[in-house]
Formats: structure tokens, sequence, C-alpha cells
């Protein structure tokens, strides 16, 4: 599994598809009843290859993949209890709660949520043998993924359960941080740190006034800290991921803040975003480049609605380049939702343009508005589905 972990792109995928073939074709032989630890050492091995076909495909049939992958090591834990062999136990609780928080984030409503909750127990369930004291790695490496799986749980949650979520998400991320130190791990440390970014950045959304401030300037610290050993040149694809939350939390924080420091952290979201579609490109990452896109209109516009003149008329033209870009990827056939809710922002930002642009100059702007908002509200209309209201910046991935 080693060598398609560290593959990337159709190279990574075929040798992926390889590893789950020869899996298949090794537990034909191996049965539970002639060789079962044999058997259950491949159902293992056959649930991390899925898991890691599924997250690297995406899409719907990543569902399908995931689903495989639980079912895996559920059929592992036939053999692998915890009274007979603790060790191996743990490690396929682990490995099955990081499928379920990976499937349950990509779906909605009660099954999703359902999932997460699943995960959460399979990963506390493997710190019963993942002790700090005997395993402190192990530990440390299931407390980052408990604080992931705790953090989509909270996000989908209300009141003060939600908090309670929150709140362990954080102390799982900060419990990790314990034992990947930046000089002993700096890779896991790096990567601890983007996960605590998360967190405290949905513990800020979910709560209000100089707490929220305290959170997201704590994401903010985190991210940075993340960048330290994330470089553009050592690790490419995970500097631009957390180059992009980066650009969310700034962007977010400028949402409550006034005056220059509003500009100057609208600027740094902004170059944040811009970054970010250094290494994440239409051609190699078609998807997380749109949703970077938009991130950086929502940026651009609230930049450009901040500054006056020529500069704010040009910035808002920027925002309104980056919606139209997006709209390359999120077509109305395979993106229909994603389609009206960008056409519809775009609206809105040409009729802002419109209004700050002199007489003639304003007519094809708001021909351009119109149209756009027509196209939404037609789509809406007919599948009941609003797109009102302001458009926030998103997450771009899990760390």
């Amino acid at each position: 599994m080693d060598q398609e972990n560290r593959r990337s792109g159709t190279e990574g995928a075929t040798l992926l598809g390889q590893a789950v073939q020869a899996y298949r074709a090794a537990l034909e032989i191996f049965s539970l009843r002639a060789d079962p630890t044999t058997w259950a050492v491949t159902q293992g091995a056959l649930g991390s290859a899925l898991q890691s076909q599924g997250v690297r495909i995406g899409g719907p049939q990543a569902l399908a993949l995931l689903e495989q992958s639980a079912q895996a090591f559920r059929a592992a834990l036939e053999v692998f209890t915890k009274a007979d062999y603790p060790q191996d136990w743990a490690t396929t609780q682990h490995n099955m709660g990081n499928t379920l928080e990976d499937r349950g984030e990509r779906l909605g409503g009660a099954e999703g949520r359902g999932l997460l909750g699943q995960a959460v127990q399979a990963l506390k369930a493997a710190l019963e043998v993942r002790t700090r004291a005997d395993l402190p790695q192990g530990w440390a490496s299931t407390q980052y993924n408990l604080g992931l799986a705790l953090g989509a749980l909270g996000e989908r949650s209300t009141g003060a359960e939600a908090d309670a979520l929150l709140d362990q998400s954080v102390q799982a991320h900060r419990a990790a941080l314990d034992i990947f130190t930046r000089g002993d791990l700096p890779y896991d440390w790096a990567r601890t740190q983007h996960g605590l970014g998360v967190s405290l950045d949905r513990r800020a959304e979910a709560s209000a006034g100089a707490v929220a401030d305290s959170f997201r300037a704590q994401a903010t610290q985190a991210f940075r800290a993340a960048l330290e050993v994330r470089t553009k040149e050592a690790l490419p694809q995970d500097w631009a991921t957390t180059q992009g939350q980066l650009g969310v939390v700034l962007e977010r924080q400028a949402e409550r803040t006034a005056g220059p420091e509003a500009v100057t952290l609208l600027d740094q979201a902004v170059q944040a975003f811009r970054a970010a579609l250094e290494v994440r490109t239409k051609d190699t990452l078609p998807q997380p480049w749109a949703r970077v896109q938009i991130d950086l209109g929502v940026a651009l516009r609230a930049q450009g609605q901040r500054t006056r003149g020529a500069q704010g008329l040009a910035l808002l033209a920027q925002s309104a380049q980056a919606y139209r870009a997006a709209l390359d990827v999120f077509t109305k056939p395979d993106f229909p939702e994603r389609w009206a809710l960008t056409q519809y922002h775009l609206g809105n930002i040409l009729r802002s343009q419109a209004r700050r642009s002199p007489g003639p100059e304003s007519v094809p702007l708001i021909g351009e508005s119109v149209k756009a908002q027509r196209a939404a509200l037609r789509y809406t209309r007919r599948r009941a589905t609003p797109v009102c209201g302001p458009q926030r910046s998103e997450a771009l991935a899990k760390p």
C-alpha cells in the first residue's frame, strides 16, 4: 500500500485499483475457516486500499468504495477481537473510524450524521488499547482522527451538544500535539495544527461576539503554524489546502472587523486564495479549483464593497471573473444546485458593479445580472431550493 499512497494522479489511482484486485484475489484463497488470521489481515488491507481509492476518486463512486471499505474492516473484526488480538483490534477500529468519518462527511442528513457518530465510537474504542502510556504515537494518531470526526459531527449538531462536540474536537487535536511535536514529528505536527485550525474555526462558527473572535484568531495562528512545515516546495498539495483554509478564516475575521484592519484581512485572504490556486489548477483538481475561485470571489467582493472609486470597481470585476471561472466547472448538468447558487451570487455582484459604473457601462452589467439571477431562480422554482442569502467562504478539504 505504501507505493500507491505515495503516488498521485492517474498512476496512484491505477496502483490502488490493482491493490484492490490483488487483495480480492487473495481472499478467494484465504478462507475464514481455514486461515482466519491471514483472512482478517487481508480484509484489513483491502479496507485500507478501498478507503484510499474512495478518497482519491470522489463523487458518487467514492460512497460505494467507502462502504465496501467499512464492510472489509467489519469482517476483519470478526477475527480481530479485543480479547484475542487487542492491537489488531484497535488498529482496525481506528481504520474503520477513518472510513466512516470520510463517508459521513460526504453524506447529508441523518445517514451522514449517524456515520459520523459511528466513527467517533470506533475511534474511542481504539483508544481503549492505544493508550498514551503504551503506544504514544498510535494514541496521538487516533486522537487526531477523533478530532476530525468530532468536529464534523459537531458542525451538524446544534446548541449545547454542538458546543460540547466541538470543544472535544479541539481538545483531541491539542492532545495529539503533546506527542506530535515540531521537533520530533514535523509533518504530523503540521497536519494536526491544520486540523486544530479547522476545529477552532468550526467552534467560532458556533459562537458569537468576542468568543468567536478569539477562536478565529487561534485558528489563524494554527494555520500559519502549519504553513511553517507545509511549504509549497516540500508539500504543495498540503500547502494549498492550508492556504485555502487560512483564506476562509481571514475572510470570516474581516466580516466582524471594521476600517483598515478589515481591508488588511481581506487582502491577506485574497493572497491566500491566489496562493492555493497556484497548486489547485483547473486541469488537475477541477472541483477544488472551482471552490477556491468562489472563495476568492467572496473575498474580492467584500474587498470591493469596502474600497472606493475605480479600485473598488476593479475588485468587483475581479470577483465576477472568479465566479464565472467557477461556472466552467460547476455546470448545470453536473452540479445543478452549485450552478444555481453561483449564478445567483454572480448576479448580485454584477448588480453591485452596475450601481457603481458610469452611465452606459452599467447597462450590459444590469443585463448580465438579470440573466444570471433568472437562470438561478428558474432552477430553484422547479426544485424548491432557496439560493438567497449571503455567500460565505467554505472549507476546502479535510487536512
